[in-house]
C-alpha cells in the first residue's frame, strides 16, 4: 500500500508498506500520479475535469485510483514538490497548533500544513467522490 509520494532530487519517492519500500521514479509527482492512474485506465485529465464539474470546482482534487488508494494532495497538483498522502493508508490524526499530523500504521508520520478546515473538505471532497462512484455517476 503506498503511505505517500513525495519529491526527490533525482524524481519522486513512493513510501510504500511500513518504510520498507522506498521507490524513486524519474517522473514528477504529478507524472507518477498520472502514471498510477493510467494503469488503472483512469484518464487523469479526464478525471480532473468530471470531480470539478460535479463537486463544485474543487482545490486539490483528490484522485482515487481504488478502494485501497485515495490520493491526496497538500498542494496545487501542479507543483513540482508537492506530496501527495494515500488517505486510506491513514490510521490516526492528531491536531496540534491547527495543524494536522497523519499517522500511518507502523507509526511513521506527516505533518500536514494546512489548516484543519481544509483537511475536512478534501475529507468531505472524498466521500462525495465515493458516493458518485458507487451510484457511477462521475
Amino acid at each position: 500500500m503506498i503511505y505517500y509520494i513525495k519529491h526527490h532530487p533525482y524524481g519522486t519517492e513512493v513510501i510504500e508498506n511500513n518504510n520498507k519500500s522506498t521507490i524513486i521514479h524519474k517522473k514528477s509527482t504529478l507524472g507518477y500520479v498520472k502514471y498510477l492512474c493510467c494503469k488503472k485506465l483512469i484518464d487523469f485529465e479526464g478525471y480532473i475535469k468530471q470531480v470539478k464539474k460535479n463537486l463544485s470546482n474543487i482545490y486539490k482534487t483528490p484522485i482515487y485510483i481504488s478502494k485501497d488508494t485515495i490520493l491526496v494532495p497538500f498542494k496545487n497538483i501542479k507543483e513540482y514538490d508537492n506530496i501527495w498522502f494515500n488517505y486510506k493508508a491513514i490510521v490516526k490524526i492528531k491536531i496540534d497548533n491547527d495543524k494536522l499530523i497523519l499517522f500511518f500504521d507502523d507509526y511513521t508520520f506527516l505533518v500536514y500544513n494546512n489548516s484543519v478546515s481544509s483537511y475536512k473538505k478534501q475529507e468531505n471532497s472524498i466521500k462525495m467522490i465515493e458516493i458518485f462512484l458507487e451510484k457511477g455517476e462521475i
